[in-house]
């Protein structure tokens, strides 16, 4: 379950700001967890409890200008340290930070580029994943954090024509870097194509 509130603020004709708060309970899973050692005798090991999702809170806001810039900015925070994991809490907090923006020059225009939405944006987030090594394998509160992650994107919402519809190709450049020199830092490139449906098919034309 998530629990949300809105509210926008209009400052004069050509201005808004919108505020909002979410906030998702945290629940358990009711699942049930083994762990199977192996060595010369496989053992069984039945764990307590099985594994929790955390509280989130979350807060951000909308600032769009004449109806045709808009910048946004998220905050997100998941308590994963609170919530145990195989009957352990040996997870941390996970913090996420992202920003967008969006510009059309003019929605009214019949020039196809003075409709097409330029995009941009880019995030920053802490991991919830601990890190153990060799000296505090066995003690979980001195483990590292893992791999931060950062990214950018940046994209184009074209509009199809003779259409309300949208067209939208990205591309997002994700790096994740490792806190510790037992693990590897990742890069990613990742290419995308939606399409998002304005059109109203169901509707009942009448004539007189």
């Amino acid at each position: 379950m998530d629990l949300g509130l809105q509210y926008t603020q209009y400052l004069g004709k050509k201005n808004a700001l919108t505020l909002g708060l979410v906030f998702s309970p945290g629940h358990s899973l009711n699942a049930d967890a083994s762990q199977i050692r192996t060595t010369s005798v496989s053992d069984t090991i039945n764990l307590n409890n099985g594994f929790d999702l955390p509280q989130s809170f979350g807060a951000g806001f909308t600032y769009v200008y004449n109806n045709s810039l808009t910048l946004g900015f998220d905050y997100t925070l998941q308590k994963w340290g609170k919530a145990d994991f195989s009957g352990e809490k040996s997870l941390c907090d996970r913090s996420k930070y992202s920003f967008g923006a969006e510009y059309v020059p003019n929605r009214l225009k019949r020039n196809y580029f003075s409709r097409v939405k330029y995009r941009v944006g880019a995030y920053y987030s802490d991991p919830y994943i601990k890190v153990a090594d060799g000296a505090n394998i066995n003690n979980s509160e001195l483990w590292s954090k893992g791999a931060k992650e950062y990214g950018v994107s940046a994209g184009f919402g074209l509009p199809i024509f003779n259409s309300k519809s949208i067209l939208s190709i990205s591309a997002q450049y994700t790096k994740v870097e490792a806190r510790t020199k037992n693990m590897v830092d990742e890069n990613y490139l990742k290419l995308s194509v939606g399409i998002t449906f304005n059109e109203r098919w169901f509707a009942k034309w009448k004539m007189e």
